[in-house]
């Protein structure tokens, strides 16, 4: 059986689009209706993208990134830093935060700068590679 890869990542980025959409503009809603599941479950639910996000990554730290090179998987990385530094920021500013928790937001906020930087200025090919 030959797979259509093109589909079948549309579809995965689809369904996680639409996950991550839901959760983040609706999170008041959708934790009342799964108050009555296990709240285990999602944490392993959790864990299990962490995981997938840390393989792309893992697999993809050779290969240059930056400017035009590996743009998606730039983007993604921007995308999930500069949302969670919003939210843990937001977090931060309303409670008392444990020390944890504010060293969890500057390497958010670090990382989604570094990944920002990379997608937004130009540089050469020297400047991308994996081992520089």
């Amino acid at each position: 059986m030959k797979v259509n890869t093109k589909s079948l990542l549309s579809l995965c980025a689809l369904y996680f689009g639409i996950i991550g959409s839901v959760l983040l503009f609706f999170p008041q809603e959708i934790s009342e209706i799964l108050s009555d599941y296990n709240n285990l479950t999602i944490l392993e639910h959790l864990g299990a993208l962490y995981y997938g996000f840390a393989m792309v990554n893992w697999m993809s730290k050779g290969i240059r990134i930056g400017g035009i090179y590996n743009r998606p998987l730039a983007i993604g990385n921007f995308a999930y830093f500069a949302i969670s530094s919003v939210t843990i920021i937001k977090f931060v500013l309303s409670r008392d935060a444990d020390w944890i928790v504010l060293l969890l937001s500057v390497v958010q906020c670090s990382l989604a700068i570094i990944f920002g930087k990379l997608i937004f200025t130009s540089q050469s090919a020297n400047e991308v590679t994996a081992k520089g």
